[in-house]
């Protein structure tokens, strides 16, 4: 009988053993909650039921936050003919602070400002404000 062979095999059998427990404890030491909490929107401007004057420049500025954020987007539509007047988004990795100004129609219009999040977990939130140029 070979010794050398069992002394070996023995070693390796414990080496084996001690792996499969190490990898056991470092998956369940890191396993991390599943979140499902949805960011937070809030739109500071313009502010529900606003009126502006037909051709002025309008402020869009909102903050998007979660502790995982992936990407927002904004829309601003006309609500007689669902018609895109301003839109924009970004793929971020942290909280996202977004602040311009766009012209308004010239004419009279009811437009509603939506903005939607979402964090890397799947959560996603959206925001509106209905506001008016006359």
């Amino acid at each position: 009988m070979n010794l050398n062979k069992f002394k070996t095999t023995s070693t390796m059998k414990k080496l084996l053993a001690i792996l499969t427990v190490t990898t056991i404890i470092t998956f369940v030491a890191c396993k991390k909650e599943k979140d499902t909490e949805s960011p937070v929107v809030t739109i500071t401007s313009p502010t529900q039921s606003e009126t502006f004057t037909a051709g002025d420049s309008i402020l869009i500025a909102f903050t998007a936050t979660d502790i995982d954020m992936h990407a927002y987007e904004f829309t601003v539509i006309n609500t007689a003919n669902d018609s895109v007047l301003f839109e924009g988004g970004e793929h971020t990795h942290g909280n996202a602070t977004f602040s311009q100004k766009f012209k308004s129609p010239s004419s009279a219009t009811e437009m509603k400002l939506t903005v939607t999040a979402e964090d890397h977990n799947g959560n996603g939130v959206s925001s509106f404000v209905s506001f008016e140029s006359n």
